[in-house]
């Protein structure tokens, strides 16, 4: 995450993690968006899958990479049809947006390096409960890596490796 300027270890697997606990604690109904919680959090947990397959690149960057959006489009096409999901609706994709925004808001004013927070565009909810600042991330990797499988283990749970 943030191509590495943070002020610790902290991954896409951890941005993963904490916006499936965000999506855990928020009322979508307060928010309007009408989807399945359980289909969002696979949505959100794959959301990021296909920079496992391509480089990650930062945003203010990808529109200046001809024909970046349709490779990232395709590789997550191919991820979501392996385990099983259609692919995103237009409602899917702005619910998972938000809560990536939400995400990107937190990280900006707790890990990211010398950086001063920002909303990103995204509508922030009014909860402090749900918008409470990132704890600082020193966490180790293995941790991260013991979480995002036993996250995995839930969310898809007749997967096979």
């Amino acid at each position: 995450r943030w191509n590495c300027f943070t002020n610790g270890f902290y991954s896409v697997g951890q941005h993963t993690l904490h916006g499936i606990r965000l999506i855990d604690v928020t009322d979508l109904k307060h928010f309007n968006i009408d989807v399945d919680k359980d289909l969002l959090r696979q949505y959100f947990f794959l959301h990021d899958a296909c920079e496992a397959y391509l480089p990650d690149v930062p945003t203010p960057l990808k529109p200046y990479i001809v024909g970046w959006r349709e490779l990232e489009n395709k590789t997550s096409r191919a991820i979501y049809t392996h385990f099983g999901l259609p692919y995103t609706t237009e409602e899917m994709h702005s619910a998972v947006k938000m809560f990536d925004k939400w995400c990107l808001n937190m990280e900006a004013g707790t890990v990211a390096y010398k950086h001063k927070g920002g909303t990103y565009g995204a509508t922030v909810p009014e909860d402090n409960a749900v918008m409470a600042p990132l704890e600082r991330s020193n966490v180790h990797f293995d941790v991260v890596n013991a979480s995002l499988i036993r996250a995995f283990k839930n969310l898809f749970p007749d997967a096979k490796s």
